[in-house]
């Protein structure tokens, strides 16, 4: 079993802080700053491995207004140079690999170049032998120029600032190119010349997706680049915050989008959008609207899958590098106060409900089985909304109606909420208030009682394909081992 390590996790802190001050010019040369996971890879058959790649990208520019439907065309506009670098994980044994590889729009809203839709999905990556590829498409990753990071005052993790000799040769125009570079990186990968980014690995089909702010630039990207894009196969948009992001920005034009935007209806490649109950309502400023306000119907070529239970961020967000897919400690609602190890401590624990990584797990196997067959994953039913005011709606327990359920909320052991409180990582990483022993003797009759209820939302959760029956495997066991507190 592979727990979480606290001593590992002050660690990493501890490296980001302090190791720019080493003087060791070779050290510093061969170390990759890349935290995807602290466990062995090879020991589950895959490997790791940094390039830097170099070009001309190009800045966009809409032709005309940027309506709320998505249909945007956009021109080239200005040229940059630019050198930054993608993470390749991939099976060891070309055997292993199912021909599928997953393109990440790296995240950069925490001061660093982040991978969470490798840490929430890894597992599934893993053992369905999929090849992963994280791209700093963005500036904030390199140097940390840019607006907004989340752990600003806090915490600077920068490339250049973690580790100043090997990422000096790295240099980004801003993120008005951010969306030619992201194209660029995949292109080298699919259509290696030269250089073979993933060691002879047949590559049949590529997806497309981004988290968070990331997935905000993906619908961009998607409305601006999505319609002509031969490069990916489908697209997954996860945790989208508000409408989208900007086409252009400061130091050209600013471009923003407006309150309401939709993924366009006239793709002929699907997209796959998930999202949590945080991700509805909450807003920020450099994020026009909200997501509830883009809300838009399923199609044939467009999914909307709203997990209940679940927030932007969550335990697994932190401890999930630790997993190597094959304990079922992970499928326990674990308890945590700590939205970043050691740096912020939240007032309760945060939300600790496992299904947004299962889900997430579930939705790349939909995402590639869809692009594969033509056959698109499940309608799921959106998270219930009340109107007056406007807020999601709640059972007895507080926890919300709708969506896609599962055994944490149809037979619940705790109540999860979308919003913590105090900083904003906290806010953002929900909440989690664990029933008494009291409230679940009187909830549920016996442990068998229980597990029959959780036997049967699971095996629900599987058929509608918003659960894969290894992650299912997990949920079961781990209910049963806690059923033991109701005996």
């Amino acid at each position: 079993m592979t727990k979480p390590n606290p001593i590992a996790l002050k660690a990493i802190i501890l490296i980001v802080s302090v190791v720019s001050l080493f003087s060791c010019k070779s050290f510093l040369e061969d170390f990759v700053f890349a935290p995807t996971a602290m466990f062995d890879l090879k020991k589950v058959g895959y490997q790791q491995t940094e390039y830097f790649i170099s070009g001309t990208a190009d800045s966009y520019l809409p032709v005309s207004e940027l309506t709320s439907d998505g249909k945007w065309e956009v021109v080239k506009n200005q040229q940059a140079e630019y050198t930054t670098r993608i993470i390749v994980i991939r099976p060891i044994d070309p055997e292993k690999f199912n021909g599928t590889v997953v393109v990440e729009w790296n995240n950069v809203s925490g001061n660093a170049d982040a991978t969470p839709e490798w840490s929430m999905a890894h597992t599934e990556f893993i053992r369905e032998g999929y090849a992963w590829v994280g791209v700093t498409a963005q500036r904030k990753g390199i140097d940390n120029v840019g607006p907004f990071g989340l752990l600003d005052g806090i915490l600077e993790a920068s490339l250049k600032t973690i580790n100043p000799v090997r990422y000096k040769v790295l240099s980004h125009p801003g993120d008005n190119f951010s969306y030619s570079i992201y194209t660029q990186a995949a292109q080298r990968v699919r259509y290696a010349e030269g250089k073979d980014y993933l060691g002879g690995l047949k590559i049949e089909k590529m997806i497309a997706a981004g988290e968070s702010q990331s997935a905000s630039r993906m619908v961009s990207y998607i409305n601006m680049l999505g319609k002509d894009n031969h490069l990916f196969d489908g697209f997954i948009v996860h945790s989208r915050l508000g409408s989208s992001a900007p086409v252009s920005g400061e130091p050209l034009e600013t471009m923003q989008p407006p309150d309401i935007v939709r993924i366009r209806d006239d793709l002929d490649k699907p997209v796959l959008m998930l999202q949590t109950e945080t991700d509805l309502f909450v807003a920020f400023e450099f994020f026009p609207g909200t997501a509830y306000e883009s809300r838009q119907p399923d199609s044939d070529m467009f999914r909307l899958w709203e997990v209940a239970g679940t927030s932007h961020a969550d335990v697994y967000s932190v401890l999930g590098m630790f997993d190597n897919g094959q304990s079922d400690y992970y499928a326990t609602p674990l308890k945590s106060s700590h939205a970043i190890p050691v740096l912020i401590r939240c007032s309760t624990y945060i939300n600790g409900n496992p299904m947004h990584h299962f889900v997430v797990n579930a939705a790349f196997h939909a995402m590639d089985h869809w692009i594969r067959t033509g056959y698109p994953p499940s309608i799921a039913g959106r998270i219930d909304i009340e109107t007056d005011p406007l807020r999601i709606a709640r059972d007895e327990f507080g926890n919300a109606l709708g969506g896609i359920r599962s055994p944490y909320m149809d037979v619940p052991t705790a109540t999860y909420a979308p919003q913590g409180q105090g900083h904003i990582l906290c806010e953002i990483s929900g909440a989690m208030i664990p029933f008494s022993n009291e409230e679940l003797h009187s909830i549920y009759h016996s442990s068998e009682d229980y597990l029959n209820q959780v036997q049967a939302s699971t095996d629900q959760a599987v058929t509608d394909g918003f659960l894969r029956p290894a992650d299912a495997a997990k949920v079961v066991s781990a209910a049963t081992s806690f059923s033991r507190k109701l005996r």
